[in-house]
């Protein structure tokens, strides 16, 4: 398994056999309202921020080369020129819907996760989770806002819009027992965070973290607690035949 932020054309070397291809979108505003909240030399308000962007987002776009207009259609293969020709981006949109096995929602991600665990052969204890290093609040988005970025940002909507549809197509396909094993994962959800949760703070009034009960030597909670980079680690460590509990 190849997991991890990089661009959609640079991961084929790293594959072999024949790889199941999933990735994860997030509604374009939200996601660039999350960027923005991510600053952590943020000095004002996050919406004010936005909008004073928004005013002219050439003055900070940086050639391109920054995480903000039509990141998402540029992460899976197109140039930021390319994400400006609706022409190319809908075949690549096309391309991709043949090339990928499922596409996540971020809004829509139990639901995401269900249909993970069928492509992958997985059980629902494969895809436990905790909500970690999440904002503590959510900036309200105007509509106005939305149609601002939605006109500078155009193909990360039409990438966005296309496969939401797509994951509801496969839902209705998946048939009524799709609701059963959602709601048995919701389940599964509230029972690890009743067995390993003690409490969530607030971390500079803009994350939530979380804290495990007891003495935090459990296998099962540690690892859902465990971040990215705790991962990559302990999977390096294991590689390297390095004797390291993870």
């Amino acid at each position: 398994m190849f997991t991890c932020h990089i661009n959609y054309s640079e991961a084929d070397p790293y594959m072999q056999g024949i790889p199941k291809r999933v990735t994860i979108l997030r509604e374009p505003t939200a996601r660039l309202e999350s960027l923005m909240s991510a600053f952590p030399w943020q000095r004002e308000p996050v919406m004010e921020s936005l909008h004073r962007f928004m005013e002219d987002p050439t003055r900070f776009e940086n050639g391109g080369t920054h995480h903000s207009r039509n990141q998402m259609m540029r992460d899976l293969g197109l140039t930021l020129k390319e994400t400006s020709d609706d022409v190319i981006v809908k075949n690549r949109i096309n391309t991709l819907s043949k090339d990928l096995d499922l596409v996540l929602i971020t809004e829509y991600f139990d639901e995401s996760l269900i249909l993970m665990k069928h492509v992958l052969c997985w059980e629902t204890e494969n895809i436990l989770y905790f909500a970690k290093n999440q904002h503590a609040h959510r900036n309200e988005i105007a509509p106005a806002l939305e149609g601002q970025v939605r006109l500078w940002s155009r193909a990360d909507y039409l990438l966005y819009e296309h496969f939401n549809a797509t994951l509801w197509d496969k839902i209705r396909e998946f048939g009524p027992t799709f609701y059963d094993e959602l709601k048995e994962l919701r389940e599964m959800l509230l029972e690890a965070h009743d067995q390993c949760v003690t409490s969530t703070t607030t971390n500079n009034a803009v994350s939530q973290k979380v804290k495990l009960k007891g003495d935090g030597k459990s296998p099962f909670c540690n690892n859902l607690l465990r971040d990215v980079s705790a991962w990559f680690h302990c999977i390096a460590n294991r590689q390297s035949n390095i004797p390291k509990e993870c």
